[in-house]
């Protein structure tokens, strides 16, 4: 066929069966066709499996479940499709609209309760008898239905509720905790803490900047916290042993505490979990870390690189001025640039003393100056990154 501006019509003598690609044979030479006959229309269930326990795998309950059609079919018989729950109740279907055919749809969506769908809980997904595609062809797996959707026991899980925070400390009365999500678990987790807090002078303060930094990357200083800290303070946590819950593990003094939190069960699951499609596998270890300050100290900084610069602290609890709080400045490679003391207003003016100083960058940390500010055994540390234009003027962070 020479290349014209024509269409060319073909005929089969024979019914084609559903799904497969057609060939144009030119003078015994295949060419490429760009036709396949349309699929069979069929329906299946999509969703994100989990295997627990091992060798059984079954739907998250806490994520949608999507029922998939090969060709489109009308929202009216759509609706006929029924997702019955355990106790005989309908869920809710909700069509995904096909493209430019507003009233086809060849998805539908059930979205779990704030409570998911149950754990080890079955549903039934039934389809009409008659259920037709927009080309009137029958559901070709319609013998699968209805279909038992088996969902989950979710496995154990621990985990931090958050990797890094700052929970306020009132005096005399702490209140600041370390929290965990728990699932599953042993009903006693073994806890380690340490901490670093404004009685251990200036020596800790860079490397409480450098713990900072590197936990925004999963990572830790190159001292051990034993080297810096000491032994770690051993506890336990009690947990209910079922279904998720949040415990918490008290800080007892203020400071920058460092709190890991141990499950064999958890560790056990991971350890042999077949990872999900796409996701890289997780080496461990499986202990769970999370980094909270407890302070009553609340610093603010105003850094230019062409004028004056200032920190003021004040106390969480009352908002007063906290006198004679030691204020120290760092760039973020750990240079101490400026040290004083705050004033009877809690002011601490390194005024000029920071000009031209404080443009600076690292591998994977923000370009920003930090603050380590101590007042007896409190300590609070902060960065304080730059505006958009540099520290070219006034600014900073609470």
């Amino acid at each position: 066929l020479e290349p014209r501006n024509f269409a060319l019509g073909l005929r089969c003598a024979q019914p084609v069966p559903e799904g497969v690609e057609l060939w144009l044979i030119q003078q015994g030479t295949p060419r490429a066709f760009n036709y396949r006959v349309l699929p069979p229309f069929t329906a299946r269930v999509g969703c994100t499996f989990l295997e627990y326990p091992k060798g059984r795998e079954a739907c998250d309950p806490r994520l949608s479940l999507n029922i998939v059609f090969s060709a489109p079919l009308s929202l009216e018989a759509a609706r006929q499709v029924r997702l019955v729950d355990p106790a005989g109740r309908d869920m809710p279907l909700t069509p995904m609209p096909a493209w430019r055919q507003p009233q086809e749809t060849t998805q539908l969506t059930a979205t779990p309760s704030a409570a998911g769908f149950g754990e080890d809980s079955r549903y039934s997904l039934r389809m009409p008898a008659e259920l037709r595609d927009t080309l009137g062809r029958p559901l070709a797996n319609a013998g699968e239905f209805p279909r038992s959707v088996a969902f989950v026991q979710l496995p154990p899980y621990l985990g931090a509720v958050h990797a890094q925070s700052v929970m306020p400390w009132q005096p005399g009365s702490g209140g600041a905790v370390a929290a965990f999500a728990v699932r599953r678990a042993e009903k006693s987790l073994p806890v380690r803490q340490w901490r670093f807090g404004g009685e251990m002078g200036e020596g800790i303060e860079a490397y409480a900047i450098e713990l900072l930094q590197a936990r925004r990357s999963n990572a830790w200083p190159a001292t051990p916290l034993d080297d810096k800290a000491g032994a770690p303070r051993t506890s336990t946590i009690p947990t209910q042993g079922g279904a998720m819950e949040f415990v918490g593990v008290p800080l007892t003094a203020p400071g920058l505490h460092v709190v890991r939190a141990d499950s064999a069960a958890f560790s056990d699951y991971m350890g042999n979990r077949k990872p999900l499609p796409g996701e890289r596998p997780d080496p461990g270890p499986f202990q769970r870390y999370t980094v909270v300050q407890a302070t009553n100290l609340n610093p603010d900084a105003r850094f230019s690189d062409i004028g004056a610069s200032s920190v003021w602290v004040t106390a969480l609890d009352t908002a007063l001025p906290v006198a004679a709080a030691e204020v120290a400045i760092y760039s973020c490679k750990r240079e101490l640039l400026w040290r004083g003391r705050t004033d009877a207003q809690g002011l601490a003016q390194p005024g000029e003393a920071l000009r031209g100083r404080l443009a600076c960058s690292d591998a994977g940390y923000a370009n920003g100056a930090w603050v380590v500010v101590r007042a007896g055994n409190d300590m609070a540390v902060m960065q304080a990154p730059a505006n958009w234009y540099g520290y070219q003027v006034a600014g900073g962070a609470a």
